[in-house]
């Protein structure tokens, strides 16, 4: 039977005391699972929830998926610096909300994709060795709403499946832009008047320190996925390793990109939009809606930042290429009409504007696919688990054989699948074509 610490029958009944808004609350049954695959979550544990009670004297049953750190002081620490269990649950206790009623107020037809909220707490000060008692997050679980992984995930979303994604982008973008814009009587300073939201800390200078040991091991990991990507691998790495030399350090212009002030017109982005953290309701084959979820990396950026992680991990190249000016038009359309919906003096923010920005923000995207790809692809025999990134992250030794194991099973999946060798190489010819690399 699967058990944890902080999910506890006293702790549910508190939940649903509060839910229900009720003291008669009696439980009958409580049944715990993993709620996620091996490799999919690395700074969290997700754990699906079924609960019969009594309530009131009626039969009710709850199915929820509780978020909630790992048993692992070394990475709660890195947890805490990127504010990831403030950032979810500051957006799902207050800016959802918040988002959602300047949408009735204008009376728009808007639908912000995301999960329903059920009970969240978070504790500041707290001893990293009891750091499983740190955050908690409850959600519906979307299983019973409809809701599935993507159909076909690994292989790309096909063309439905992302215009109904960029559409929904769309809409949260352009009602974050208004939102931000009204609440602040203007759009200067952002990051500084809501840091928990609005701050990318995963590029901030404080982090960029911590993260440089590691720094080596991604480095071979790039060179590793592109000298291995097909026939041409080894001129693309030299292609590569030219513009580390001469123009800049990939890793620093990839962070670069994220800053508020690289385009005129900034949103708060999902910051993690990737096939996984997206579920759909399908209408036969076709996806008729679609959830986000996992909200701990948002960000006030460009949109394109979005769209560029988005499209790079979860498209082919092949896709890109065929419908890549009806993708930005499809998402352009969602988000001015978002902005004529909800603002009386929108933001003018053209497609040509768009399409620019997407060219330069693009290679945030590249950066992102070469590092994730060869591990999200793997198959689940080779992916790394979160227990084998296991040590103190200060200890120079624990990250050379952290970096060894990635490494290693990124080799093992790019000799198994072939076409992620393509997808790679397909990616770095776009970075080609935006003016980024030579050949």
């Amino acid at each position: 039977m699967f058990e944890h610490k902080t999910l506890t029958k006293e702790k549910f009944l508190e939940i649903l005391q509060r839910k229900e808004n009720t003291k008669d609350v009696k439980l009958v049954r409580i049944d715990l699972a993993p709620g996620a695959e091996k490799g999919q979550n690395y700074m969290g544990q997700v754990v699906s929830c079924h609960l019969e009670a009594k309530v009131n004297g009626k039969s009710k049953t709850f199915k929820w998926m509780a978020k909630v750190p790992l048993d692992d002081p070394d990475k709660f620490a890195f947890l805490r610096m990127l504010v990831m269990e403030q950032k979810e649950l500051g957006f799902y206790e207050e800016l959802l909300p918040a988002l959602n009623a300047l949408i009735a107020k204008k009376g728009a037809k808007i639908d912000l994709k995301f999960c329903p909220f059920v009970y969240g707490e978070f504790v500041q000060n707290i001893p990293k060795e009891d750091c499983v008692h740190g955050s908690m997050i409850v959600m519906e679980h979307l299983g019973p709403m409809g809701f599935t992984e993507p159909k076909a995930k690994k292989s790309g979303l096909d063309l439905d499946h992302v215009k109904l994604v960029v559409k929904s982008l769309g809409q949260f973008h352009g009602t974050s832009h208004v939102y931000y814009k009204y609440k602040h009587d203007g759009l200067d300073q952002i990051v500084e008047k809501e840091p928990i939201q609005a701050k990318d800390y995963m590029s901030d200078p404080k982090m960029a320190a911590i993260m440089e040991p590691f720094s080596v091991g991604f480095m071979e990991s790039f060179y590793n996925a592109l000298s291995s990507s097909g026939p041409k691998g080894d001129q693309y790495l030299a292609s590569f390793r030219r513009f580390s030399k001469e123009k800049i350090d990939p890793f620093k212009l990839r962070d670069q990109l994220t800053r508020p002030d690289v385009c005129r017109f900034n949103v708060l982005c999902h910051g993690d939009p990737w096939f996984n953290n997206m579920l759909f309701k399908y209408d036969g084959d076709k996806p008729s809606d679609v959830c986000f979820v996992d909200l701990a990396l948002t960000k006030w950026a460009s949109p394109t930042i979005d769209l560029s992680y988005f499209l790079f991990l979860s498209t082919t190249p092949d896709l890109r290429k065929a419908h890549m000016s009806d993708i930005l038009k499809c998402y352009h359309e969602s988000l001015t009409l978002t902005l004529q919906d909800l603002d009386d003096n929108p933001t003018p923010f053209s497609l040509t504007e768009l399409i620019e920005d997407y060219r330069k923000c693009s290679f945030f995207g590249f950066m992102m696919a070469m590092l994730m790809l060869p591990t999200m692809l793997a198959k689940k025999e080779d992916v790394v688990g979160s227990d084998e990134f296991a040590g103190d992250f200060s200890d120079p030794k624990v990250i050379e054989e952290m970096n060894k194991l990635s490494i290693e099973r990124a080799k093992i999946t790019m000799a198994k699948d072939p076409l992620i060798g393509h997808r790679i190489s397909c990616s770095f010819l776009e970075m080609v074509d935006y003016g980024y690399f030579t050949l």
